[in-house]
């Protein structure tokens, strides 16, 4: 009994060693802000990795060098509508709505 116990510690602690560090959420004091026209002009170059909108239309957008930018959407769900639009350059863009 003992050695099962022991097993099932071992096995815990190893899947939670393989456990993908989380994404820090940005937050406003730190994210710059841009216009959502340059904000598309990111995105369609290919250069957004990451997505997140808010529910108040704060977009997140995290490049391909780590920097996060800000931009305000004009309505929810523009920024899923744009990289829709985008095809084969925003294809791989992981996404988020809160």
């Amino acid at each position: 009994m003992q050695r099962i116990l022991y097993l099932i510690i071992a096995l815990a602690l190893l899947l939670a060693a393989c456990q993908p560090e989380q994404p820090e959420f940005p937050t406003l004091d730190d994210t710059p802000l841009i216009e959502w026209e340059e904000a598309l002009d990111w995105l369609y170059a290919g250069e957004v990795t990451r997505v997140i909108q808010t529910h108040n239309l704060d977009v997140y957008l995290t490049l391909e060098d780590g920097r996060s930018l800000r931009t305000v959407e004009p309505y929810i769900d523009a920024i899923f509508e744009e990289i829709t639009a985008c095809g084969a350059p925003c294809s791989d863009i992981v996404v988020a709505t809160e």
